[in-house]
């Protein structure tokens, strides 16, 4: 609290009610007047029955840090000894994480790479996005990027903070190849509707390469879950394969794939589009870029396209691909083979096929590539001027 400070600082007593409401808190003062004073202007600030309070005993002496005792000739809490300050938590029903009572929990933190990918720093509105998302989650508005980035680490996962990059009104273009991970997105986020705090449209949108390829139990599906399906006609498998003969047919057919998905989420209204990339996938193009290309990248789990004014969202970044496939087969959805005569022979699969290898040879491999991407490896995932040290490093320090 900064001493009375507390009592000027209205952003500081806006936090301590946020973590009042939705966690409690521990109200530790010296065991003075002035520490009671403290006591009592919180306890009229935060719901009632969200304090805990610890209180020290009187101990009465100087501080080493101090020219002379204080005028009641008491020890503060920083000059009391651990085992005394250990033994007043316990008897205000404390327990610590050593009792054998919890084990701590190690998580991924939210890092300010996190809060770029996001749009929250480093772009023209940044802080516009940040007193909105402030305000939503009933923080001050006022509070500062590396107040905010503590806070919420406190709240939620990284996970959990990424479903932030779904806002009200927004209406979202999801891309249906008929496979798997497309399928397990599209009812994902169907279902997520239903009790997600910001309303957002779905729209179904699938790209026809130009094969004979039956939509019915598609289309059956986004009737249950109540999304529009769009099929959009074209002829790029004749243009890779017979007009331009493409040795690596995979590229040209992406960049025209996503052109024409593009071009169908603009003209229904869209203003995001969502791929179903999911954490192999990010594995697999970190290995495909570093293999082939020479650099090390992958994509990112929020991408602006200036080029559209479109968002694209990847929402199953987190998510093993034997998870997707467990959830396709448990609801059944109506998966169909990849007709295109390039699919299972592609250096996507290559890449995939090494880390499996790999993961056999020394387990753990899969988890620690995933790592090295959240630990700012990748420029991308990088703040500017931050060149050569992560995101991860910056926050620790």
């Amino acid at each position: 609290t900064n001493g009375y400070g507390i009592f000027r600082d209205k952003e500081k007593l806006e936090l301590i009610r946020f973590y009042a409401r939705h966690k409690g808190i521990i109200i530790l003062t010296d065991p003075d007047g002035a520490g009671f004073r403290i006591r009592g202007y919180l306890k009229g600030a935060v719901p009632e029955g969200s304090i805990t309070n610890v209180y020290v005993p009187d101990v009465f002496g100087k501080e080493k840090r101090k020219e002379k005792p204080s005028s009641e000739g008491k020890l503060g809490v920083e000059g009391l000894k651990k085992e005394l300050l250990i033994e007043a938590f316990r008897k205000a029903g404390i327990s610590f994480l050593d009792d054998g009572n919890e084990q701590p929990v190690k998580r991924e933190p939210i890092t300010r790479a996190d809060l770029y990918e996001a749009g929250l720093t480093g772009m023209p509105d940044s802080s516009d996005r940040r007193r909105k998302l402030l305000k939503s989650l009933g923080l001050p508005e006022r509070l500062s990027t590396t107040g905010m980035l503590e806070v919420l680490n406190t709240m939620m996962t990284p996970e959990e903070f990424r479903e932030k990059m779904i806002k009200e009104g927004d209406v979202i273009a999801v891309g249906i190849s008929g496979g798997k991970d497309s399928l397990t997105l599209l009812y994902a986020l169907a279902e997520l509707r239903r009790f997600y705090p910001e309303h957002f449209e779905l729209k179904a949108i699938s790209v026809n390469l130009g094969y004979e390829i039956d939509y019915t139990a598609i289309r059956e599906l986004c009737d249950k879950l109540q999304v529009e399906l769009t099929i959009v006609p074209t002829q790029i498998a004749e243009i890779v394969f017979d007009i331009r003969k493409e040795s690596n047919p995979c590229s040209l057919c992406a960049k025209l794939r996503k052109g024409a998905f593009n071009d169908a989420a603009k003209s229904l209204g869209c203003n995001k589009i969502a791929y179903a990339h999911h954490k192999d996938d990010v594995i697999e193009t970190l290995l495909m870029s570093l293999v082939f290309e020479g650099r090390i990248h992958t994509f990112s789990p929020v991408t602006y396209l200036d080029r559209t004014d479109l968002t694209l969202i990847r929402p199953l970044l987190y998510v093993n691909e034997c998870d997707v496939r467990g959830f396709a087969n448990k609801y059944t959805l109506p998966v169909f083979r990849n007709p295109c005569p390039a699919d299972g022979a592609t250096k996507r699969e290559d890449a995939a096929e090494w880390i499996r290898n790999w993961d056999e040879a020394a387990p753990g491999v899969r988890d620690r590539l995933f790592r090295a991407v959240l630990s700012g490896v990748i420029p991308e995932w990088r703040l500017p001027g931050e060149a050569g040290t992560s995101a991860v490093d910056e926050t620790v320090k």
